[in-house]
């Protein structure tokens, strides 16, 4: 099934407003009560493709703990295509609004978003989620722009239980988590992505980050993990390259890091670090 808005008359905006509207309540996998303006629920027999919407939260009385979320796929398969997600933001911006959240479950789907918009969120803007301790859905991102207003938001998050593809996106605004890895039991490749004031928090084990491009960050990527691989990035105009916060990984290898103040942060001894450094005032510090 695809649900695709249409132009009318010298507008082509298909516009699902929150204003006005009684949301149908549910729940996802780690218990949070969830109020949804689009939600493909539980769909077992083909695809639900959503096409050219606007997908607008502005005027919803959702209030934390409670999250309101612009698109929500659960337990369902399909594309998120030319879509916006816009202004899920939660009753006096308390912190519970997502734009797009992809959760999965023992049908294992396949969700793609790709060539869409989603800012003005006041949590997340693209989350894939689980509560599983393997991947119980397949999720590509790609070629979509996400905006972050505050340090309190997080652009894209990979979070348990899931396999992800993250490429080709452009993700904006001074945020600790513009992209971010959860956990051992989220998978999958960050490749290609513009990262611009924000940071690269590879936090999960199983999830590589690789020829990402990170522009005007305080720290372009933070490590929290041993494992993730995070090879031949390009950082420009960081404060901090590579933050390892005293992680020994021996995985980030053939980045290139120009005109930051501190390359290499926090490096444990015996770890080796091979990258490309230019215009670097600090090549590496130690734990």
């Amino acid at each position: 099934m695809t649900i695709q808005g249409i132009a009318s008359g010298n507008s082509d905006l298909a516009r699902i407003v929150a204003s006005g509207v009684t949301f149908t309540s549910t729940t996802d996998d780690f218990g949070t009560t969830i109020y949804a303006q689009v939600w493909v629920d539980n769909v077992t027999s083909g695809n639900v493709n959503l096409t050219n919407l606007t997908v607008d939260g502005t005027g919803n009385s959702v209030a934390c703990p409670a999250a309101v979320v612009g698109i929500y796929y659960q337990i369902s398969s399909g594309t998120v295509n030319r879509d916006t997600a816009e202004n899920q933001s939660t009753y006096n911006a308390t912190g519970c609004g997502y734009g797009i959240e992809i959760q999965g479950g023992a049908a294992n789907p396949t969700v793609t978003v790709q060539n869409s918009s989603v800012h003005d969120f006041d949590s997340t803007g693209i989350q894939t989620a689980t509560n599983a301790n393997t991947p119980e859905v397949n999720a590509t991102i790609k070629s979509t722009f996400v905006h972050i207003n505050n340090p309190n938001e997080r652009g894209i998050v990979l979070n348990t239980g899931t396999a992800n593809t993250v490429t080709g996106n452009t993700v904006e605004g001074a945020s600790p988590a513009a992209i971010e890895s959860l956990g051992s039991s989220s998978f999958g490749t960050v490749t290609s992505n513009h990262v611009t004031s924000g940071t690269i928090a590879a936090h999960g084990d199983n999830v590589s980050f690789s020829s990402n491009n990170i522009y005007n960050s305080d720290v372009a990527i933070n490590l929290l993990s041993a494992l993730a691989p995070v090879k031949a990035n390009n950082i420009y105009n960081a404060g901090v390259g590579i933050e390892f916060n005293c992680v020994a990984n021996n995985n980030v290898n053939s980045n290139t890091i120009n005109d930051t103040a501190t390359a290499l942060d926090q490096v444990p001894s015996g770890v080796t670090s091979n990258n490309v450094y230019y215009n670097v005032a600090t090549i590496r510090t130690s734990c």
